[in-house]
């Protein structure tokens, strides 16, 4: 009985084309149709992202729009202004995510600063893109979902910019990039 049953799965083994399960697992899931998610994404309004508890009073932020320039090409991405005390202290506090080319650009108006940043309350990852005084990426720093731990640069910067982590890079934005922070002047 027993060769008769090993003789039975490797009939069917063979003949449903083998079981490999190495490749399963390596697969990718099947992505979903860009169109639906440009969509769903471009009908949310920006401040349907912001999930703010009934006991945490609202902070306001300004949007602006604001040129990027990398990989020879210049993009236009819409920031949140966290350029004063309060605003730089609620951060993306609460936000779960935001959509593609949007961010936060924090403003110092005693820079340059060498503080760290934190992730508290921010339940999602960040890529923080700290910059110089003409705008260009000094350095770009990770931050985990929910974490207190601070961190920070290696030097001085003059603006720090947020967003969701991975956004940086599918954009292909790293050190030496720039963000026109002159387009904020008298704005």
């Amino acid at each position: 009985m027993f060769p008769f049953f090993c003789a039975l799965l490797t009939f069917l083994g063979v003949a449903c084309g083998g079981w490999q399960p190495a490749q399963i697992e390596q697969a990718d899931p099947a992505p979903a149709p860009e169109a639906a998610v440009e969509t769903a994404e471009e009908e949310r309004d920006l401040f349907d992202w912001l999930e703010l508890p009934d006991d945490v009073e609202p902070v306001e932020f300004e949007t602006r729009a604001l040129s990027l320039e990398y990989g020879g090409e210049t993009a236009e991405w819409t920031v949140l202004i966290a350029d004063t005390g309060e605003r730089r202290s609620r951060g993306l506090m609460f936000w779960t995510g935001l959509p593609e080319r949007h961010g936060m650009l924090f403003i110092f108006e005693d820079a340059p600063v060498h503080l760290n940043f934190w992730n508290r309350n921010v339940p999602i990852d960040l890529s923080v893109a700290y910059l110089d005084e003409a705008g260009r990426v000094m350095e770009i720093v990770f931050l985990d979902a929910m974490d207190a731990a601070t961190k920070g640069p290696q030097e001085p910067y003059w603006y720090a910019f947020e967003v969701p982590r991975g956004r940086f890079a599918a954009e292909g934005i790293g050190v030496g990039d720039r963000v026109a922070v002159e387009e904020l002047a008298g704005g």
